[in-house]
């Protein structure tokens, strides 16, 4: 899983990991928001199931919870 920190300050973006927790495989930053209206991004958080060709499989807006992240895997089927 990879986390993108839109639009944030890398100290803020390390405090929200370290608080919450840090799930990610990698970080990347887009501190001025491109990536973002690439995706379509409407609010955050957001979470998006790539497919391996990059098309974007399925969306989820909000926190994810573990039941949240089982549907958007379903989505993806």
């Amino acid at each position: 899983m990879i986390g993108i920190a839109y639009k944030d300050a890398p100290p803020k973006t390390q405090g929200f990991l370290s608080r919450l927790g840090d799930p990610f495989s990698q970080r990347l930053v887009d501190r001025d928001g491109r990536a973002g209206i690439e995706f379509g991004v409407t609010g955050v958080p957001e979470t998006y199931l790539i497919g391996k060709d990059g098309q974007v499989l399925a969306k989820h807006t909000g926190p994810l919870s573990p039941e949240d992240a089982a549907k958007l895997a379903d989505q993806a089927r």
